[in-house]
């Protein structure tokens, strides 16, 4: 292998590890910006919040990865995808990037005193518990969809409202519905999408129910999430300023409803809808901050 290759190689796995899971983290990054808009809130104390909730949810689904490299490894496809299966980077290079990054955004918390520091122990800990072992909550039918339900784009909304001491609108139980709708039909689909992994190596509630029933479960939760955001839009309970927050996923919501269980999305939207999350988010916040 030439030192160019090497070179190739090792930016192609810096990029895997950045960009891999950059469509959840991108979503944690529009969660909070919505919070931050709905409640007037957006200073640059709260942005530098949102951009230590982001980039704790990368961290999030890279500690993700590290755990899943055993599993991951025996699918060509995943294994091609996880950074740590290809890489094998050491853990003092590890521990490192994770000091640097606590070192950069642990204040972001902490300016909001003890609340901060709560929720980013709290965070930790379920980081921790959803991939590692002993606990590995991803390996425990029902509990597995309960932590998504609750952690992916649930707690980044609830945990920004909480820090910064907003009171509780209507507004805010639709998009935490719609919220705990959407984490809940992104880990089925992924869950039925890995099933012949999953049932190699571990249990989720699609290994025990069966895809049938899981794709089933799927589709009424997609539609009914379809449903509740086209409802409240429409009635201006949610602001027509989030209409993109809508829209851009709704291409993908569709072809989930009509294509076959365990098929795959279409990886050319998902980068597609990332690049147009970041647009939307760059805009929104250059209009606020502009006309502040």
């Amino acid at each position: 292998m030439t030192p160019t290759t090497t070179t190739r190689l090792r930016l192609r796995d810096i990029s895997l590890l950045l960009f891999n899971h950059a469509d959840a983290w991108i979503v944690t990054l529009v969660v909070v910006l919505m919070a931050l808009l709905i409640h007037n809130a957006v200073t640059w104390p709260n942005l530098y919040l949102m951009i230590g909730i982001t980039v704790g949810y990368w961290l999030a689904f890279a500690m993700n990865d590290y755990y899943d490299a055993p599993h991951d490894a025996l699918e060509p496809s995943k294994a091609a995808r996880n950074f740590f299966v290809r890489a094998h980077p050491g853990k003092l290079l590890i521990g490192s990037v994770i000091a640097v990054l606590a070192v950069l955004l642990f204040p972001a918390f902490a300016q909001f005193g003890l609340p901060g520091i709560l929720v980013v122990a709290v965070s930790l800990f379920f980081m921790w518990a959803y991939s590692a072992e002993p606990l590995r909550l991803k390996s425990r039918p029902g509990l597995d969809l309960l932590t998504h339900i609750v952690f992916v784009e649930t707690y980044p909304y609830v945990a920004t409202l909480f820090l910064i001491g907003a009171a509780w609108l209507q507004v805010d139980s639709v998009v935490v519905v719609c919220a705990m709708l959407a984490s809940l039909t992104a880990q089925l689909e992924q869950q039925i999408r890995d099933y012949d992994v999953d049932i190699q190596s571990g249990r989720t509630f699609t290994t025990v129910v069966g895809i049938p029933a899981s794709a089933r479960l799927l589709r009424l939760a997609t539609v009914a999430l379809i449903i509740i955001a086209t409802i409240f839009l429409l009635n201006g309970t949610i602001p027509l300023v989030f209409l993109p927050v809508a829209l851009i996923p709704l291409p993908a919501l569709l072809h989930r409803l009509i294509r076959e269980p365990g098929a795959p999305r279409s990886q050319r939207y998902v980068h597609v809808a990332v690049i147009m999350g970041v647009l939307y988010a760059l805009f929104v916040l250059g209009y606020v901050l502009m006309s502040a």
